[in-house]
């Protein structure tokens, strides 16, 4: 994968993320050993048909029949990155 840098990362293995989430969204991921954090790929999303919806302080992917399977935030400072939670939450 390509960096905004234009450095080039390499992938050494895959994971399973997020197994909570509705059978037909995506849920592994790659393994980058030099990235501080996890990144998750939108366009899989996308692709399975779910709505990925950001605004100024969150992020919320919906499923095919508009139930949000994922929320997040955005970080307030920094880099203002959307962040999602690796953890499940309480019930």
């Amino acid at each position: 994968m390509g960096t905004a840098t234009g450095e080039v990362q390499k992938s050494i293995g895959s994971a399973d993320l997020l197994t909570d989430l509705p059978q037909d969204v995506p849920k592994s991921g790659h393994v980058f050993p030099n990235f501080e954090h996890t990144l998750i790929g939108i366009g899989g999303f996308c692709d399975a048909g779910c709505q990925v919806v950001f605004n100024k302080t969150s992020v919320t992917i919906y499923d095919k029949q508009d139930r949000p399977v994922l929320q997040g935030w955005r970080e307030s400072d920094g880099a203002r990155l959307w962040r999602f939670s690796l953890l499940p939450e309480p019930t």
